[in-house]
């Protein structure tokens, strides 16, 4: 911020008042012009004076005398100052505007007027030509009251040839000049003296109240190399009032230039430029430089979002007799650790302010959209005009956050700050980059190349509420923030710090040892109705003030499930990577991360994939990590999905991230919808069920969740499945007996619940399989390890779920002290393994299995063979083609629906009914036909009576069959006739068989 005005520059520009006639010539052109102080010392407190000539030449005319500027009158003089070349207009008294635009009353003798002696900082020693003479005049320099968008005014004023001449010198500093002063006098009006500017000596004094002075109305003016005696005239003050006034600037590395643009009435805009060198300061190491900081975050309680209150005083020396204080080349603040950018400041359409828009390096007002106002800043200093009440000026202004150029934390161009400053017509602008430390968040900010300005108080204020841009460290604990601040100087950084102690509730109460940790979770269907395809959510969130999530595994409820087969799964590669095509969409996520009531929502999707590692499938769900003006790229996490035998899902998360590019996510909640349609179902069992797991915090807590989950309706489902068992009739000991069971459903029914089934006592199990069965221990650590014995028959499960069937064997297995053996059926199909468990009993020569907990998942159809062989499972009594074989069925729908029926046992492969031999005599046919067994034998056929006769046992027997009058009657008109006729068997126990043959009757 600008506070100083060297007095000096505006006496320059003033001489241009003094300029009244016009030359024949466009440019002026500057002879000499040199700048110095009384003392190289920097920072000190000395005399500055300026001194420069026009060229000249003689004036026209007959009896002219004296010499006139070449190239034309001046009429702009602008004086550009070194940096750190200030002054301190505050430690002089102001002269009120009213006083100086009335000025002196004219007389020989001044009349008193004007501003007073004590307002008085300097001298200027004019080289003049009035009126075709050379004249040497010195007049005063006066800190006049600057109008209400100035920061400061000079005044000089005093008589030349008993007429008052005055000048206003406006002092102002531009981002062009990066902030230096400079000092212009603009457009001078002509003044009633006709007076030409050919040089002048201005001197500006370094401690105004120790030498003489005198007011404006004085006679200053002389025609003489010297200026006479002034009445008026008011001595030093004493010593101990001495306050300083000009200040050397304070850095020793760099040559002080000065630089002098005048322009002419008659060619006005057109510049003529001069530069002076000063000597470079010396003695830096004496410069004193003392700043101190106060940070102060708007709430103490841990973990909350919140404004902050940064203070940075640079004491400022008022010794007339020591050294002025270093000005600030460089500020780097390092927050303490743990207090970090929060996204809920995102929440509510934070923006970012383009360097276009803001304008750095000009001097229009910034025009960064109100969304990307952060905060407040004020500068305050004794150098600028002291307000109303006598109190310091200051200028105050707007903290912006600029649009990122880069994301990558550490580059200081991903995290901008924008400052502007506003205030007595002042515009300053400073730009600040932000580090983030990538793995902690913790951040440092560096405000480089600082204008070589004094100021006494810096203050900036980051708004608080829900969606400040900081959050306070989560701990209770000192938090201390630490600075380096260069001086101009070149001296080491000086490095004042600053702590606050943040607690539990911002009031002092303690943090537990542990932060608790205890979330929640839910899960609903937009539809409730059992069995029905909808949308599913799943949500999973903490409290503020809460562990973190890091990691989460769940149980969906049984029966909840997808439709993977109507799904283009995505390939691995590009789930990891968030980049699976559109056609692999399942549904969307929503995650709202940051602290406060107010945390940042931000939109993803939700991709099914293949899965890897052992799991079957999974989901990519990719998150664009767009906060306000900041675009991160995707988050991709990947939830793996195991498929249980019970029909459930398990959900196994990845990592959640808990920091991207120095942002700490503190993640909030996770909302995941599968809204496909067509994709997810509802379950068609009624009964109250839970979606249940675990979540893992990012210190390792962990957490159990459990959420209520119910669909209504089942009773509207139909139940209706197909349930048919055959068996082979040709048996053997060595090889046992087959057996096959199959089972199908239509779409829309409930789905199976439990199957109950009793064996015939004709096919009983067979014990010397069921020694063999593989142990449960054997088996559940890998069941390909059991014995080959063990393994009675194989089982096919086709549902529309899946693309492709699930396939598997079906195992003996025995389970500690149960006195039979299980059978356990081992699914697989595109990753997915279910193992059916069957209970098995045998009481009176009877085997009973139960299969009580089928998965609630569609089946269009299911085949379980248990074959013959070496280690067939069920053996035969008896001879099963002459068996009626029936099986006790109770099949129990996940409605609840119970069926019970008395199934069947086809045999296949029985003998047959066989015909012998065939003899034809007229309209008579004698047949030979051998029986499997006993029953009954029916011949018949078209044109044929129908002959039948009981056999008692097995064996061969003839039957006479002739032919029926329609026969006869075609053989008679035909004189042949050809008949297929058949012979049934049906035997008292067991399936029958027929046969066919065909005769030839003449």
């Amino acid at each position: 911020m600008i506070r100083c005005k060297p007095l000096w520059i505006a006496a320059l520009a003033s001489l241009v008042t003094m300029t009244a006639a016009a030359s024949a010539q466009a440019a002026v052109t500057i002879e000499s012009f040199t700048a110095e102080a009384a003392s190289t010392l920097a920072g000190a407190h000395a005399d500055a004076t300026i001194s420069f000539a026009f060229q000249t030449l003689n004036s026209p005319g007959a009896g002219s005398a004296g010499p006139l500027p070449a190239g034309g009158n001046p009429r702009d003089i602008v004086l550009k100052l070194p940096p750190g070349v200030v002054g301190n207009l505050t430690n002089v008294p102001m002269c009120p505007r009213a006083l100086f635009d009335v000025g002196g009353a004219t007389g020989e003798t001044g009349g008193g007027l004007g501003c007073p002696a004590d307002t008085q900082v300097g001298l200027a020693t004019l080289h003049l030509n009035v009126h075709l003479a050379p004249e040497i005049n010195t007049i005063g320099v006066f800190n006049v009251q600057p109008g209400p968008n100035e920061p400061a005014l000079l005044g000089i004023e005093g008589s030349i040839h008993h007429e008052q001449a005055k000048a206003t010198i406006h002092l102002t500093a531009s981002a062009q000049d990066n902030y230096a002063l400079t000092a212009t006098s603009l457009d001078v009006q002509q003044k009633p003296v006709e007076a030409h500017l050919l040089g002048a000596i201005v001197t500006v004094w370094g401690v105004p109240g120790a030498h003489e002075r005198a007011d404006s109305g004085s006679n200053w003016g002389s025609n003489g190399a010297e200026p006479p005696l002034l009445t008026g005239l008011i001595p030093p003050e004493p010593r101990s009032s001495w306050k300083p006034l000009m200040e050397s600037p304070t850095d020793c590395s760099q040559t002080p230039l000065t630089k002098l643009s005048v322009d002419t009435v008659e060619e006005p805009e057109v510049f003529t430029t001069a530069t002076a060198a000063s000597a470079i300061p010396t003695e830096c190491a004496d410069v004193p430089f003392a700043p101190s900081i106060s940070v102060t975050p708007d709430t103490l309680q841990a973990g909350a979002p919140t404004g902050l209150r940064f203070d940075l005083s640079v004491p400022q020396s008022n010794d007339p007799f020591g050294r002025g204080t270093s000005e600030l080349k460089q500020a780097v603040v390092t927050l303490p650790a743990g207090m970090t950018v929060s996204p809920s400041a995102a929440s509510r359409g934070l923006q970012g302010c383009t360097g276009a828009q803001f304008g750095a390096g000009s001097d229009v007002l910034a025009q960064c959209p109100a969304a990307s106002q952060v905060g407040t800043d004020e500068v305050q200093s004794p150098l600028l005009p002291q307000t109303s009440t006598g109190g310091e000026g200051e200028l105050t202004g707007k903290i912006y956050l600029g649009q990122p150029l880069s994301t990558n934390p550490t580059s200081g161009q991903m995290f901008r700050v924008f400052q502007e400053l506003q205030g007595f017509g002042l515009d300053i602008k400073l730009e600040g980059s932000v580090i983030a430390n990538p793995e902690t968040g913790q951040l440092a900010a560096t405000f480089a190349n600082l204008p070589e300005l004094p100021f006494q108080d810096f203050r900036l204020h980051f708004n608080g509420g829900p969606n400040a841009v900081l959050v306070n460290p989560p701990t209770c604990a000192a938090n201390t923030t630490t600075t380096q601040l260069t001086p101009y100087s070149g001296n080491p950084p000086a490095t004042p710090s600053s702590t606050f102690t943040t607690s539990y509730d911002g009031n002092g109460a303690p943090c537990p040892s542990v932060l608790p940790f205890a979330p929640s979770s839910s899960i609903s269907t937009a539809s409730s109705q059992a069995g029905a395809f909808s949308p599913l959510a799943v949500s999973f969130s903490r409290g503020d003030g809460t562990q973190p999530l890091g990691q989460i595994t769940a149980h969906l409820p049984p029966g909840l499930l997808g439709y993977v087969s109507a799904v283009p799964l995505c390939d691995p590669s590009d789930a990891a990577a968030g980049t699976c095509p559109a056609s692999s969409r399942v549904g969307v996520v929503s995650t709202t991360a940051g602290a406060g009531s107010n945390p940042l929502t931000v939109p993803g999707t939700v991709y099914l994939a293949q899965g890897t590692g052992g799991y079957p499938f999974a989901l990519s769900v990719v998150v664009p990590a767009i906060a306000g003006p900041y675009d991160l790229g995707n988050v991709v996490v990947l939830v793996n999905l195991q498929v249980n035998s019970d029909g459930s899902i398990t959900a196994v998360s990845g990592p959640l991230p808990s920091i991207l590019d120095g942002i700490p996510l503190d993640i909030r909640s996770v909302t995941m919808t599968l809204d496909r349609p067509g994709f997810t179902f509802n379950p068609t069992n009624c009964s109250p069920l839970a979606m249940s797991g675990t979540v893992t915090s990012l210190s390792s807590a962990v957490a159990a969740i459990s959420a209520p989950f119910q669909v209504s309706g089942c009773g509207s489902l139909p139940f209706a499945p197909s349930f048919t068992v055959a068996t082979q009739g040709s048996t053997s000991k060595a090889n046992g007996a087959s057996l096959t069971v199959r089972i199908a459903q239509k779409p829309g029914e409930a789905d199976i619940h439990s199957v109950h089934v009793e064996l015939p006592r004709q096919l009983p199990s067979r014990l010397t399989t069921l020694q063999k069965a593989c142990t449960a221990a054997q088996f559940n650590s890998n069941p390909a390890g059991c014995p080959a014995a063990s393994v009675v028959g194989t089982a096919t499960a086709y549902t529309p779920t899946l693309s492709s069937p699930l396939t598997g064997p079906v195992f003996l297995v025995s389970h500690g002290g149960a006195a039979f053996p299980d059978l356990e059926i081992i699914l697989q199909g595109e990753g997915v393994t279910v193992i059916l468990d069957g209970q098995t009993e045998i009481n009176k020569g009877v085997t009973s299995s139960t299969f009580a907990a089928v998965p609630d998942v569609p089946i269009s159809g299911f085949e379980l063979t248990l074959p013959e062989g070496p280690y067939a499972l069920l053996g035969a009594n008896g001879n099963l083609c002459t068996s009626k074989l029936l099986m006790p069925t109770t099949i129990t729908g996940q409605n609840g629906v119970v069926l019970k029926q008395s199934t069947r046992i086809a045999v296949s492969g029985c003998p047959k009914v066989k015909v012998i031999s065939a003899k034809v005599r007229g309209a008579t046919a004698s047949l030979t036909v051998q029986a499997p067994a006993a029953g009954r034998l029916t011949i018949s056929g078209s044109g044929l009576k129908q002959a039948g006769r009981m056999l008692k046992q097995a064996g061969k027997t003839t039957v006479d069959v002739r032919l029926s009058r329609a026969g006869l009657a075609s053989l008679y008109s035909h004189h042949r006739l050809k008949v297929r006729l058949t012979a049934s068997f049906t035997p008292s126990k067991g399936s029958g068989s027929s046969v066919s043959t065909t005769l030839m009757f003449r």
